[in-house]
């Protein structure tokens, strides 16, 4: 059998790749991700008429690449945006933690 986590650390170009988006380009060209995450949330709740927090909005924006993938063909941007969406939900947590 394989070793299915190989050599050249994929997993690792994935973590670089979403630290890459989420802290050079994207961030200067999109705004602050907490800015953000707070408006899609207000937007969101407000379609749906269900209260969504912005720390939601990062964990649905990983259920909805997880949809991409098992409906779709392999993306590796997928991968690499959970990656980016899983380290600012937890960024937020880690900040709502600390708050307290």
């Amino acid at each position: 059998m394989t070793n299915p986590i190989s050599i050249d650390r994929i997993a690792k170009r994935f973590c670089d790749s979403a630290n890459e988006l989420i802290t050079g380009d994207r961030s200067i060209s999109h705004g602050d991700a907490g800015v953000n995450f707070q408006t899609i949330a207000e937007l969101w709740s407000a379609y749906l008429n269900v209260s969504i927090s912005a720390s939601q909005v990062p964990l649905m924006m990983v259920l909805l690449k997880l949809a991409r993938i098992k409906n779709g063909k392999f993306n590796e941007d997928d991968y690499v945006d959970m990656c980016g969406y899983s380290a600012l939900a937890g960024e937020i947590a880690t900040k709502a933690e600390s708050d307290e």
